[in-house]
């Protein structure tokens, strides 16, 4: 589990890095289950944002985008 503790020094984005590389290379199931935890929370935050239940504000950056 990428996570195998919660407490008060949390892993670093490298940590995490290297660990997700780490089941990619083992490719065992625990890496596909996480990539479809990932997956599926990804389209249920866009099913919510398309209801109306959850609200984002556009980033400086995404909106100096959008009108280019």
């Amino acid at each position: 589990m990428i996570f195998e503790m919660f407490d008060d020094n949390p892993p670093t984005r490298a940590q995490i890095t290297a660990r997700w590389k780490q089941m990619e290379a083992a490719g065992n199931e625990e890496y596909f289950e996480w990539i479809l935890r990932a997956a599926n929370l990804h389209d249920e935050h866009l099913i919510q944002m398309s209801k109306g239940y959850v609200c984002v504000k556009p980033r400086a950056k995404r909106a100096k985008m959008d009108k280019e």
